[in-house]
């Protein structure tokens, strides 16, 4: 019983895990590591559809340039 319950719980965090790192995007991931926190995300666009102007390298939120 406690094997199947361990079993199952490495699975689930593999899945959370797979999930994290490659279905959600980075601006999204970004996001969402902020709020688990409780805090907003240093330079946050008040809009989804908005990006930040400044582009900080690495940073989630920076706006995509166009055509990338």
């Amino acid at each position: 019983m406690i094997d199947a319950i361990l079993t199952y719980l490495i699975v689930a965090a593999a899945a959370a895990f797979a999930i994290w790192k490659l279905v959600l995007p980075v601006r999204m991931r970004t996001v969402l590591r902020y709020a688990l926190v409780g805090k907003s995300a240093l330079g946050e666009p008040q809009a989804q559809t908005e990006g930040c102007a400044g582009g900080c390298p690495g940073c989630g939120l920076a706006k995509a340039k166009p055509g990338v």
